[in-house]
Formats: C-alpha cells, sequence, structure tokens
C-alpha cells in the first residue's frame, strides 16, 4: 500500500478506496475514494471531482510501471476475495484492494501509530500516560525483525537493564536485540504524494502530465493548449521503473537477503557481483533498459520543464525520406537567418528580425550600406 502511495501520488482515501474493479492491466482509474467521518466510513467521490479515469475528464488514468502493476496483481490474487465488513453501509462492491487482517479498512490514526510512524521515525508515538518507546527488534536476521518496544535507557554511567514487569516480554541473552534507526523522520503517508511530485520534476516530466496525475488542474494557457501524450506517459513508466530497480540495487550493496518473504524475492535478482539478473531477460525490462542510461535514469531535460519549454523532438535519422521534413518554427527562422539584411522594400517576418534589423541599421550604417 506504501509502494503504491508513493509510485502512483494517490491520497490516503483514494489509497484505501481502491476496488478491485477500477484495478486494470497496467493503470489505475480513481473514481472513488473512501473517507472516514466520526470513526464510519463514506464512500465519495474524489477530492474537488479530480477524477483519473478514461471515463472522466482529462480521460487520462493513473499509469503503473512494471513492478508495481505485477505486485498489485499479486496483491488481488493472495487476498481473499470477499467484502469488506461495512460494505452495507457505504455500497458499492465491497471488494477493495488493501483490507487490513480482519476485512476492515485501514484507519489513518491506527496505521501511522501501528505501523508508519514506528518505520520512519525509529519509536512508537508517544501516549498520554506513556512516553515514546523505541522499537526494539531480533538482529539475528537483518535488519531485524520488532520483537518489542521499550523506553529509552537514561543517560546515565549504569549499564543498561532491561525493562522488566507484567506485560513485558522477556529474552534470553543469547538473542541479539537492537533498535532501529529512523528512516526519515517526519514522513507522512501525503509526504510521499510530495516525492512522487519531486521524482517526476527530477525527471522532467512535462507539467500537464504531473499535475493532471494527482489530480490538479493547471491554470490558464499552459492547462488550456497542453495535453499528455502516449510518449510522455511511456517516458513516466520507464522513469519509476528505473528508480525502483535503483532502489533495490542499493538495498541489494547494503545487504543482499531480508526477513521479509516479497523483499528477498524482489532482491534476489539484485544480489552478487554486478547484480545481474539469473535468468533471461524480460521484454518488459529489455523495454526499461533500452529508454535509460548508464545509471537506470532516463534522459531527461534535467529538471522540471514547464510546457512552454519543451523543445519538439526531431527525428534524427539523416536516411529519412525527403518528404518527412522537421518543422520550423518562427523562433528558428530568427535563430538561423543571415541577420545582413538589406533595405529592398520588404517586412522582416517576425517582432525579433525587425527588431534585430533596425537595432543593426541604428548602430552599423556603414556596414549596412557597404553591404
Amino acid at each position: 500500500m506504501i509502494l503504491t502511495i508513493a509510485y502512483t501520488g494517490l491520497r490516503w482515501g483514494e489509497t484505501i478506496g481502491l476496488e478491485r474493479g477500477y484495478l486494470h492491466a497496467g493503470e489505475i482509474h480513481v473514481e472513488w475514494q473512501l473517507r472516514e467521518i466520526r470513526g464510519t466510513f463514506h464512500r465519495l467521490p474524489p477530492k474537488d471531482d479530480s477524477y483519473r479515469s478514461p471515463h472522466w475528464e482529462p480521460c487520462l488514468p493513473i499509469d503503473l510501471p512494471p513492478f508495481l502493476a505485477a505486485l498489485l496483481a499479486r496483491q488481488v490474487t493472495n487476498q481473499p476475495r470477499q467484502p469488506c465488513a461495512c460494505c452495507s453501509e457505504h455500497r458499492g462492491t465491497g471488494l477493495y484492494v488493501f483490507l487490513g487482517p480482519d476485512g476492515g479498512h485501514h484507519r489513518r490514526s491506527n496505521y501511522a501509530r501501528r505501523v508508519f510512524r514506528p518505520a520512519c521515525d525509529g519509536r512508537y508515538e508517544p501516549a498520554p500516560c506513556r512516553p515514546a518507546r523505541l522499537v526494539i527488534a531480533d538482529a539475528t536476521a537483518w535488519p531485524g525483525n520488532p520483537v518489542a518496544m521499550w523506553p529509552p535507557a537514561p543517560a546515565t554511567d549504569a549499564g543498561f537493564t532491561p525493562p522488566r514487569g507484567r506485560g513485558v516480554r522477556a529474552f534470553s541473552e543469547d538473542v541479539p536485540l537492537t533498535c532501529w534507526l529512523p528512516v526519515k523522520p517526519g514522513l507522512t503517508p501525503h509526504g510521499l504524494r510530495h516525492s512522487h511530485k519531486t521524482w517526476m520534476a527530477e525527471d522532467g516530466i512535462p507539467e500537464i502530465l504531473a499535475e493532471q496525475r494527482l489530480g490538479h488542474e493547471v491554470p490558464g494557457m499552459r492547462g488550456l493548449y497542453a495535453h499528455a501524450s502516449d510518449r510522455m506517459r511511456d517516458d513516466l513508466r520507464a522513469a519509476l521503473q528505473a528508480r525502483w530497480e535503483d532502489s533495490l540495487r542499493a538495498r541489494a550493496a547494503i545487504y543482499g537477503c531480508s526477513p521479509v518473504p516479497l523483499l528477498d524475492e524482489l532482491l534476489r535478482p539484485f544480489r552478487g557481483k554486478g547484480h545481474q539478473h539469473d535468468g533471461p531477460a524480460s521484454p518488459v525490462t529489455d523495454k526499461t533498459a533500452a529508454s535509460t542510461t548508464g545509471q537506470g535514469r532516463p534522459e531527461p531535460g534535467g529538471r522540471e520543464k514547464m510546457i512552454s519549454q519543451i523543445p519538439p523532438k526531431y527525428p534524427e535519422d539523416p536516411t529519412q525520406p525527403a518528404r518527412v521534413r522537421p518543422v520550423r518554427r518562427a523562433s528558428d527562422l530568427v535563430r538561423h537567418h543571415d541577420q545582413r539584411v538589406e533595405l529592398r522594400g520588404f517586412e522582416p517576418l517576425t517582432p525579433s528580425m525587425r527588431t534585430r534589423c533596425a537595432t543593426g541599421l541604428r548602430y552599423s550604417p556603414k556596414e549596412r550600406l557597404s553591404a
């Protein structure tokens, strides 16, 4: 679920409200969300009618990178096909992609307290009658398996004494215990949505696609005249796939195994020298590798581009037919035109050319007359 938020930019309500019928091959259709109001879930349209579906304007679903499409298909297959416990209250199919162990929905506060905050901050949040506690893990298999939560040791010269008492689990001295370090203190699920926008800016994804993917409107003429093309969407999928493979490669460089079975399976192709795949590469991998460069990154512009700053991509094949010629704009005529213009009664084509001609005649009349 966290990977889905990070690599799609979905809101929390749109993520827990994702029904199986709106998960398609390679894309997600956002038409509903689940919103918790006073402890009750309500099935509502997306915030500000920010639909991302072929059935609603701008008819742009959320494209999934190949790895995430495979993980979500696996999630649907392994999860029991049964409606949620509250489907009779908010209607709908009740068949959701992400459900809790008891068949209910993840509540934002409970999920943050039990899962997200300990993973990001390295400690459990403080309660009214209890200070923050550290995440204690069994380090037999790196990076460890959480087994307890203990208060921080006081800063004294005496050695650390494990807490004892009712409800506190006791461990033998042979068990290697450690505490988790913070991964990203203060990170929230909505912060992952910000991260997704930052990734798209770093990869040079056009503004129109980035904003529509997040459910935002592009104001002014930039949003009126620009449209997300299939080539933009393919570049975005390739960039997200490259980021995912880079993250697995960096994780395998630290330690190539994991006590989590799914992560251990994902790390297997990146273990060993060179982190090469053991078997033949899939067509998806070949296509992704062909669109990336040395470090697994696509060839973007290096920073986010506004719609008006995206240059046209002309074909560079010298063997192309004579009829296929790149379209030339007025700015190209100004850039490549010979600036030595003679006064023979014609009007320059563009304002830029008129300005340059006037400037040249004003400051170098001898050169113009001699020409």
